[in-house]
């Protein structure tokens, strides 16, 4: 399992950082960089602005930026974070659920899977939207089912994240209540 779990994971990474190099930034992606030229803090906090950004990555882009940091690789760095984490993170998660093979086939989709890969390579908040999705349903279960107060916590936690990052996402991340 551990060469099936290597070669997954070494073929999720190549796939998510083939060309990264050539990409530029586009479409939504712009949304986040006009609110940083053009507000502060506290007017990225509190306002989606006139076409929607995520408010979290728009803070860290403002920070970035206020601190000569700002790059487009430094924009993408939290979804490829992110996405490389999913292929993991998701599987282990679900471990009380499923045994070795299907953790892996599991992993081995999501490392594969087209829309994930695109996700991770934007500066969007999609891939870190996946994660939290991915983790939102096995503690929701243990917190509601198993009692596991800090599932509790953490389910509450990462809903909300998401909810802030992307106001749709807390129909998703509150299907299981």
């Amino acid at each position: 399992w551990l060469i099936a779990w290597g070669l997954t994971l070494i073929a999720g990474i190549a796939l998510r950082v083939y060309q990264i190099g050539d990409q530029i930034i586009a479409d939504d992606e712009w949304h986040a960089l006009r609110m940083v030229s053009l507000f502060g803090y506290s007017e990225i906090f509190t306002t989606f602005g006139v076409a929607d950004h995520c408010i979290p990555l728009t803070l860290l882009y403002e920070w970035l930026s206020r601190n000569g940091a700002l790059s487009e690789w430094a924009m993408r760095a939290p979804m490829m974070v992110a996405g490389i984490s999913a292929i993991v993170l998701i599987p282990v998660a679900f471990r009380p659920w499923l045994n070795a093979k299907e953790r892996w086939l599991l992993g081995a989709m999501i490392a594969l899977w087209p829309i994930l890969i695109y996700y991770t390579r934007t500066a969007r908040p999609y891939a870190l939207l996946f994660l939290l999705a991915g983790a939102a349903i096995p503690l929701a279960y243990q917190w509601w089912y198993e009692k596991k107060r800090k599932s509790g916590v953490l389910f509450g936690v990462g809903v909300l994240l998401a909810g802030w990052m992307n106001p749709l996402t807390l129909a998703l991340g509150l299907s299981p209540l």
